[in-house]
């Protein structure tokens, strides 16, 4: 089995700056050892950008969708597993794209993440872009730069399921209630029934999988400066994920969102290398 990771160690446009330095630190705590163990062969590409040149964090992030939907599409053409580490979510645009652009038929979403990303710029309280990833690839905003990005068309609301997803703006929450988005409206239990499993079956026997990490309640390790109560533990994380690999046929994974400088016990990579042990058994059957 062939598995291609994708490094993006960008954090709203500045390199190896908080969540940016995630990805070599989860390449570093070998999250790799147990698929390699399993008989993968694991290659690491890693974006580097222009040198020597400021840019606004928005035109930033939407040159990492462009190099990272091309890098993609030839990962799977090459019948590979792409995997993303990467600072922000928004990585999901280009891994949307660049799975839609390798196969006719687009993948499902099963979306792991505190917050729901599916701001748009008129309702934002905070301005961030990256609270604003879904929303992008659901076609609510940014369209005109996220068509430069080889292989988009928007996700429909209908094949994405969301898990962990519990802080939200409250025009945000407006908007995903208003969504056919699959989501539990309720902080007791952050994930939908499993009958959203099967209605995104229905629509694709492909998922790609988002897995941003402060999902996980705050009590089993902080993962950025975003972790909060309420989420998912470890094992119901790792259990999802093993649910959703026997489900479907992942065909493309991001991690995002790790910021090594809150976690000076290390407890969040050996979950990363359980969920990624997860896929690769899954995909090797």
């Amino acid at each position: 089995m062939l598995v291609d990771v994708f490094a993006v160690p960008y954090d709203s446009g500045h390199r190896d700056t908080r969540m940016g330095n995630g990805p070599a630190h989860l390449l570093a705590s070998g999250v790799f050892d147990g698929a390699r163990t399993l008989g993968a062969k694991v290659t690491v590409r890693t974006y580097e950008g222009p040198p020597n040149m400021l840019r606004a964090e928005a035109q930033s992030a939407f040159d990492i969708q462009r190099w990272l939907a091309e890098r993609v599409t030839e990962s799977r053409l090459g019948d590979a597993l792409p995997i993303a580490l990467a600072g922000n979510c928004m990585a999901a645009l280009g891994m949307f794209a660049g799975l839609r652009a390798a196969k006719r038929k687009p993948p499902v979403i099963c979306w792991f993440d505190a917050h729901g990303d599916f701001n748009t710029p008129e309702t934002t309280e905070g301005g961030y872009l990256d609270g604003m990833a879904l929303a992008v690839v659901a076609g609510k905003c940014w369209t005109r730069v996220a068509q430069s990005v080889p292989g988009f068309k928007p996700v429909a609301e209908e094949s994405v399921a969301m898990f962990g997803t519990r802080n939200l703006d409250p025009l945000e929450r407006t908007a995903l209630n208003a969504s056919g988005i699959h989501w539990r409206r309720t902080s007791r239990k952050p994930e939908p029934s499993g009958d959203a499993l099967l209605a995104l079956r229905q629509r694709s026997a492909d998922v790609y999988l988002h897995v941003d990490l402060d999902a996980l309640d705050e009590s089993e390790g902080r993962v950025n400066q975003y972790s909060s109560p309420g989420g998912l533990t470890h094992a119901r994380l790792v259990e999802l994920v093993r649910e959703i690999a026997s489900t479907f046929r992942v065909v493309g994974m991001a991690i995002t969102a790790y910021d090594p400088s809150v976690d000076p016990d290390g407890r969040i990579p050996p979950v990363v290398r359980e969920i990624v042990d997860a896929i690769v058994t899954s995909a090797s059957r």
